[in-house]
């Protein structure tokens, strides 16, 4: 099983998550310009550097799992060796673990189908980064991005999300950037994109709170599905004319 690091940051590798660097690690960063990033890419937001990555994963490189994960995460209860006895057991499209607010780490009993997972650490399958990028940006580029992420998610790989309950993970310094801060700038940026995304989508509920909640409670029944066996998306998610109009907007600059 071959793996790599997918990884937004505002100058370079930084000290929360060393123990990764011993994989190849693919990076970009948009403060500071680093010798060894793939890509400088000045002032650009959360969504558009992970759809660069995403692109440049797809394009350029043939790994089995990727690890998209944020400048700033900590990784808990040895999770890299953790991760890789998940991948081979499990075979997730999406793996995750445990956010951590606060306090510490307790392993769960078993591995659990998940839903709406948070965007700071996801270890995806090669197959699932052509259905779930690219993000659309011209909302707000951050709680708008992750919402729509996971919403694309729990409709293509239901079953196939995997929570691990081996490891878990927490963040730092970006829980204090300007969106997090201002929840309701956040807010009203993810209503605006659920107001836009529900038109590919046959028989949306009303917000997305709403379908949020209905994930999670539903994810809690599914068996957990691996990659190899049945999962696709749902007929009633129109992911194909959907990701057209994203590609479109976004080549004209939106």
């Amino acid at each position: 099983m071959k793996l790599a690091v997918l990884e937004v940051s505002p100058s370079g590798p930084d000290k929360y998550h060393p123990e990764l660097y011993d994989f190849p690690t693919y990076f970009v960063t948009h403060d500071n310009e680093h010798p060894d990033a793939i890509s400088f890419n000045r002032g650009q937001n959360w969504a558009y550097n992970r759809n660069w990555l995403a692109n440049y994963a797809v394009e350029n490189l043939n790994y089995d799992y990727y690890i998209l994960i944020d400048y700033d995460v900590r990784l808990l209860n040895d999770a890299l060796e953790k991760i890789i006895i998940d991948l081979d057991k499990m075979k997730p499209a999406v793996l995750t673990g445990s956010y951590i607010r606060s306090g510490t780490f307790s392993k769960g009993i078993k591995y659990e189908s998940t839903a709406f997972s948070n965007n700071m650490i996801k270890i995806m399958h090669k197959s699932a980064l052509t259905k779930c990028f690219p993000l659309p940006m011209w909302f707000d580029g951050l709680w708008d991005c992750a919402s729509h992420f996971n919403i694309v998610e729990w409709y293509a790989f239901q079953g196939s999300i995997i929570k691990s309950p081996y490891w878990g993970f927490a963040n730092g310094e970006s829980c204090n950037n300007e969106h997090n801060v201002d929840g309701g700038r956040g807010l009203r940026a993810m209503n605006k994109h659920y107001d836009w995304i529900k038109q590919f989508i046959t028989h949306p509920l009303p917000t997305v709170t709403d379908l949020k909640n209905y994930a999670i409670q539903e994810a809690k029944w599914l068996p957990c599905i691996k990659r190899t066996e049945t999962c696709d998306y749902r007929s009633e998610f129109k992911l194909k004319t959907m990701r057209d109009e994203i590609k479109k907007r976004l080549d004209e600059g939106e």
